[in-house]
């Protein structure tokens, strides 16, 4: 897990306006019904603030910061202005969006589906399973679960394979 420091998010949320901004005759004209709006609201601004999301550490601030990011900007797409009172859960109800934690937890578990499909050779695969073995620490291939002591030297361990550092 990575955490998202305040930087990070900062320069992440910045993208995501930029990416709004540069589509703002999309959001002005009445042309454009609201669903398609949404669709391009979540494929080019919501991807680009979401974009690896699957590792990030979820704090509630962290969460609470992109949820104000994307009630605010819904509120622009739908023209809603300031002085209008619409709760937070009607809004999430007219644009049939997710609350943002339940969108990253679909996030995280479509990578680890992703990397369990992948061959066990792959290093993605092996880095879910890897073992980190402390100093004089080795393993006994032939008795799973049993360790046999040895010198001043650390390894890492991994299915089907050794390292020694």
């Amino acid at each position: 897990m990575v955490y998202m420091t305040k930087g990070g998010l900062k320069a992440r949320i910045q993208k995501a306006r930029i990416a709004f901004i540069m589509l703002r005759e999309i959001w002005r004209t009445i042309l454009i019904k609201i669903n398609t709006k949404l669709r391009i609201f979540n494929s080019n601004v919501k991807a680009v603030l979401l974009y690896g999301s699957e590792t990030w550490r979820n704090t509630q601030k962290t969460l609470k910061r992109i949820q104000t990011f994307i009630k605010n900007y819904l509120r622009r797409i739908i023209h809603l202005k300031c002085t209008d009172k619409v709760p937070n859960t009607t809004l999430w109800m007219w644009t049939k969006q997710l609350p943002i934690e339940n969108e990253i937890k679909k996030r995280k578990w479509k990578r680890i589906g992703h990397i369990i499909r992948k061959p066990l050779e792959t290093i993605t695969r092996q880095a879910i399973t890897w073992e980190l073995r402390g100093r004089g620490e080795e393993v006994d291939h032939e008795t799973p679960g049993k360790e046999r002591k040895k010198g001043k030297q650390k390894e890492w361990v991994t299915p089907g394979e050794r390292w020694k550092v």
